[in-house]
């Protein structure tokens, strides 16, 4: 009688290891990846977002002559700040717009919105040379990338008020 044996194979340990670890990397690959896509569409958001809110301000500005100061958040003699985080965030606009775009992130220490690690919308109203900013009334937009790097907008404005 002849036996037959099977000259199927299955998988070595060391085959299925492998494979286990090249499934590992291209898990870790993808991850870092995605993580890389989140940062940007949050700055993208927030580049989208300061956009809508320069074009509020100005349409502000051009109907009702100028721009508020903001006292909310006196840092310096010349103005103060309105912050995405604080409960006055644009309010002057919200009777024409609605509400106003906030930062995804929203959080502060301090009351300083241009400060390192902070991660909200700004806005400031400048008067005309004040300090070593140009000789015209300006506003100032602004917000951190999600690297850190502080990224803002300032535009002259017919005054601030």
């Amino acid at each position: 009688m002849k036996r037959y044996t099977s000259t199927k194979g299955g998988f070595t340990l060391v085959e299925l290891l492998i494979v286990i670890v090249i499934i590992a990397i291209l898990a870790a690959i993808t991850i870092v990846a995605y993580n890389g896509i989140q940062n940007r569409a949050t700055d993208s958001r927030r580049a989208k977002d300061m956009s809508n809110i320069k074009t509020a301000l100005m349409a502000y500005d051009a109907a009702n002559g100028g721009l508020p100061r903001v006292t909310t958040y006196l840092t310096t003699t010349y103005s103060g700040w309105d912050m995405s985080a604080g409960t006055s965030w644009l309010s002057f606009l919200r009777t024409t717009n609605g509400t106003m775009p906030v930062d995804p992130v929203n959080s502060i220490t301090g009351t300083n919105p241009p400060a390192t690690g902070n991660t909200v919308y700004f806005y400031t109203c400048y008067p005309a040379g004040s300090g070593p900013l140009p000789a015209t009334d300006n506003a100032r937009i602004g917000y951190h990338k999600t690297d850190g790097t502080l990224v803002y907008n300032q535009f002259p404005v017919t005054a601030c008020t």
